[in-house]
């Protein structure tokens, strides 16, 4: 089947027009998650409990950060740099092939950042893409 795309612009118009009423939802639940931080930020050994119990119960692969020593609001300023240093960040994605689409294929894509606080050269950025067919995503992405 061909995409009706008067179809579809009406629902992306639709979304349009809904977009404020999603941002007032997603401020008011922001705020209510700020709330809840502040209220439970000195008890840790209930959120240490509380994740335990749902490690144990219902998802046994869960891995998230647990509080230690400090309130979770606490923060500090950041020490002075007395010394240069290299921050590299890496991200991935990919589609996985859709066994039911007219052309198999997949897509992974990868990318990298490369920057030095401070320095007067600009970040290096790189992406690698790579769609691939049945045929070529034997072969080790590059």
């Amino acid at each position: 089947m061909a995409l009706d795309f008067q179809q579809v612009r009406e629902q992306v118009k639709q979304f349009g027009e809904q977009a404020p009423q999603r941002e007032k939802r997603l401020a008011e639940l922001r705020q209510q998650a700020r709330d809840l931080m502040n209220s439970h930020a000195e008890d840790l050994e209930a959120m240490i409990q509380k994740v335990g119990l749902v490690v144990s119960s219902h998802d046994p692969s869960l891995r998230c950060a647990l509080p230690v020593a400090e309130p979770l609001t606490t923060h500090r300023t950041l020490p002075e740099l007395t010394q240069s240093l290299t921050i590299l960040a890496a991200d991935g994605s990919q589609i996985l092939p859709d066994r039911h689409a007219q052309v198999e294929y997949s897509l992974i894509n990868v990318g990298a950042v490369q920057m030095r606080p401070g320095a007067s050269e600009p970040a290096v950025t790189r992406v690698t893409s790579r769609c691939c067919t049945p045929r070529s995503s034997r072969r080790p992405v590059a």
